[in-house]
């Protein structure tokens, strides 16, 4: 068997080994945020979102599948997701979009923005229809139950059980709180989206940014 490996690798007919499909890795920073693609990609990608911004809405369901196929499967992009919170159900959805494996990060974040209009509705009638929570523990889980959210990531595979877990989970929210000061404070972003392509600190939408990032690859 060795010697007819060794011929047909003579004479090139041996199969080579498949590309590597990039977006199936997912990995985390030491700050906690997720990455989508190569950690060693040669181009760098980092996106300030929020659940409560309807233009993340319209850019996520722009770039998602572009940026998988055309630059994050090659290898030569990775894309990095902080959190840019704004809001009591935009700390939520973050809290609930954390809870589940870190392989799903993404699928579960593009649902939320996809059910974004959905969400406001019913957070709206809940809101009239309730009081005002009067504790921030008390208000995830509201805005969990009250927006829709429960029952939108217990569809992506997260039990109840353990989405109580990652709401009431002080060290996740300090994380949270974090990672929106480093976007506002720190880094002084001029709002959502916004963009870090190798260092370079951006705003705009996907059809600004994506020349930009093809520039950088090519």
């Amino acid at each position: 068997m060795r010697q007819i490996l060794s011929i047909l690798a003579a004479i090139g007919l041996t199969a080579a080994a498949p590309a590597p499909d990039w977006t199936r890795r997912v990995t985390q920073t030491p700050t906690g945020a997720y990455v989508l693609g190569n950690p060693a990609a040669k181009v760098r990608l980092v996106e300030y979102l929020s659940y409560t911004c309807p233009h993340c809405a319209h850019f996520t369901k722009e770039s998602a599948t572009p940026l998988r196929q055309n630059y994050i499967r090659s290898g030569k992009v990775s894309v990095e997701f902080r959190h840019a919170i704004r809001d009591g159900l935009d700390l939520t959805a973050a809290l609930l979009t954390r809870c589940g494996a870190p392989a799903s990060f993404f699928t579960r974040s593009e649902t939320v923005f996809a059910n974004q209009d959905a969400m406001f509705t019913k957070i709206e009638a809940w809101q009239a229809a309730n009081p005002a929570p009067a504790s921030m523990d008390a208000a995830v889980k509201a805005f969990a139950t009250g927006s829709g959210l429960s029952t939108l990531m217990a569809a992506q595979g997260v039990p109840l059980a353990r989405q109580n877990q990652c709401l009431a989970d002080p060290k996740m929210r300090a994380a949270l709180v974090a990672q929106a000061d480093e976007a506002w404070k720190k880094r002084q972003i001029p709002g959502t989206p916004a963009f870090i392509l190798d260092d370079q600190l951006l705003g705009g939408d996907w059809k600004s940014l994506e020349p930009q990032l093809r520039a950088k690859v090519n």
